[in-house]
């Protein structure tokens, strides 16, 4: 008996996941974490700065200080925590913006998850009619949250393949999908004798252009669709979580326009998270559900990904921790 109400409670923590995911939302929404950056506030204080109602902004730091997210010091007083300032605009790895992306786009896609375990297939576009991506082309605004979301909660992935992959030999880098430059930009600027190339969508390039610093002498902007072409002339082509976003059919097309656009001896980088085959509990595991229900795309095993590469005409050489969740997945063209 004393088991079996152990796994109910257990139970019953997994299924208000959502109202912490929810709860944490109304925190970011409101701007909880900035107000509270130059110190412990009351929660009158508060209520009036958020515009939010007193007693109910109450019951909202308490529930979220009772997962560590704000601390209650004095009664009715709260202040930050580690997991609070991750919530500040200004952090330098915020999350804030993931946390709006997540539970405003892309939250009511999940209402659908029943239709995509059934059909296999993406339940953002069963609800919305549209593909998430060309949604993001017509809302501008949901566009910006979203590469402010990426950028953040990729932030430490550029530093990691900067400092555990060896560049020697390569002069030429091509960012496929490179989004923000946050990648080009962190690897050139620890290997000055690289060149880089950010390739994405002709608007995102254009934007980009603008926020690149010193390293922008030593690159080149691209706008295509990596669907029809890649860029040719690199040494090293890498793609940072941008196969997962994709199924294999999509996937395959993007990895042969690389292997076009390569020569024989160029190199190919996959920077990903790699499901163990154990089923113990993972960030990945539920990333991979997530991406079913957004993209219809998916996280991969090892297996999986030699499969997509094989297929691609690329040979899988070695698998390399960043030390993050991602690992670097390196390629070479396969011998004919």
């Amino acid at each position: 008996m004393a088991k079996r109400s152990i796994y109910a409670r257990e139970l019953v923590n997994l299924m208000a996941g959502h109202w912490v995911a929810r709860a944490v939302y109304a925190a970011a929404r409101l701007g909880v974490a900035d107000l509270l950056e130059a110190g412990p506030q009351h929660v009158e204080v508060l209520a009036k700065k958020a515009n939010a109602h007193e007693g109910a902004l109450y019951r909202l730091l308490r529930a979220l200080a009772s997962v560590g997210v704000f601390t209650e010091t004095e009664p009715n007083t709260f202040s930050m925590t580690p997991k609070a300032e991750l919530l500040c605009s200004d952090h330098p790895n915020s999350l804030r913006p993931l946390v709006l992306l997540w539970n405003e786009l892309e939250y009511s896609a999940w209402d659908d998850i029943v239709h995509s375990i059934k059909t296999g297939e993406c339940a953002f576009e069963y609800r919305t009619g549209s593909p998430f991506f060309d949604v993001l082309e017509k809302d501008m605004e949901s566009a910006r949250i979203f590469r402010e979301a990426m950028a953040g909660a990729s932030r430490l992935i550029p530093l990691a393949i900067s400092e555990v992959y060896d560049f020697s030999g390569c002069n030429t880098i091509v960012d496929v999908g490179g989004s923000h430059g946050n990648l080009v930009s962190t690897i050139l600027s620890t290997h000055p004798d690289l060149k880089g190339v950010i390739f994405d969508l002709p608007n995102v390039v254009e934007s980009v252009k603008n926020k690149m610093g010193d390293e922008a002498s030593r690159c080149e902007f691209a706008g295509g669709d990596f669907f029809e072409s890649v860029p040719g002339g690199g040494d090293l082509y890498i793609l940072s979580r941008i196969i997962h976003d994709w199924d294999d059919e999509h996937s395959i097309k993007i990895l042969k326009n690389c292997r076009n656009a390569m020569g024989s001896d160029g190199k190919l980088l996959l920077v990903e998270i790699i499901i163990d085959t154990n089923n113990e509990s993972s960030f990945g595991n539920w990333l991979d559900l997530h991406m079913l229900v957004m993209q219809g795309g998916s996280e991969r095993t090892e297996a999986e990904y030699r499969r997509l590469l094989d297929a691609a005409g690329f040979e899988l050489t070695r698998i390399i921790p960043t030390g993050q969740w991602q690992n670097i997945i390196e390629a070479v063209p396969a011998s004919i």
